[in-house]
């Protein structure tokens, strides 16, 4: 915070501690969470959850929160696709369609290649995730299609050509990872490990990023393919 003063002096900015968010995150049941930290005059108080960047961190980094406000977000962007539909007026199914894609996809998976490797194992993200985004698109392809709302989620994303919730899930995140390490420098980021003791006589256990975790599964599926990307160096433009 010293130093974030010393910048604002510099640039004539000022930053605002009543608006300053404090999230300890640890996995253990048993710890206290009262611990507050003190910015000038303000003391900030410890939450369950904080938001950055537009993805909600939770205590225990199991993302429950931010899907839960996904969902909570994205059924309003579905309430207004169902004021653009109808059975004999409205936009029909290819509009629709690419409102869906232009719009819902884009909010259900933002930050997803952070969120769907919550757990280690397996493809990372827990199947009451995948079930909440599913029932998501399902009510979504019904609007689309004018489905009754009985009819198969699955069914539909066939008809409509719409992604599975899993594959888009890992589309989305390889794009993410594919970006990344096209860049000059963040490809060493690729190799980032935690080494942290586990509860089993204080043994260490290797821990790995989200970009290391969905890099090995895009190295095994891409093999050396994923090592000859053309580096595209960024470059600041005026806006």
């Amino acid at each position: 915070m010293q130093k974030a003063n010393i910048w604002a002096k510099r640039h004539a900015s000022v930053f605002a501690p009543s608006k300053f968010q404090l999230t300890h995150h640890t996995r253990r049941r048993r710890v206290e969470f009262d611990h507050q930290v003190q910015v000038d005059q303000t003391s900030v108080k410890p939450s369950g959850s904080s938001k950055y960047l537009g993805v909600t961190l939770d205590t225990a980094l199991n993302w429950k929160h931010h899907i839960q406000n996904i969902t909570t977000k994205i059924s309003k962007s579905i309430g207004a696709l169902t004021s653009l539909a109808g059975s004999t007026w409205g936009a029909r199914v290819t509009e629709l369609r690419r409102i869906y894609q232009a719009v819902v996809i884009p909010q259900m998976m933002y930050g997803c290649s952070a969120w769907s490797v919550a757990q280690e194992r397996g493809e990372g993200y827990t199947k009451q995730t995948a079930n909440s985004l599913k029932r998501l698109q399902a009510k979504a392809a019904r609007i689309l299609g004018g489905a009754y709302k009985t009819t198969s989620g699955a069914a539909l994303d066939i008809e409509l050509h719409l992604l599975p919730i899993e594959q888009q899930i890992w589309k989305t995140s390889a794009e993410t990872v594919s970006r990344i390490l096209s860049t000059e420098k963040m490809p060493t980021l690729a190799g980032f490990r935690i080494l942290r003791n586990t509860r089993n006589r204080g043994r260490q256990t290797l821990y790995v990023s989200p970009l290391e975790h969905i890099y090995r599964r895009l190295y095994q599926r891409r093999g050396v393919i994923i090592e000859e990307q053309e580096p595209i160096p960024p470059y600041i433009v005026p806006p």
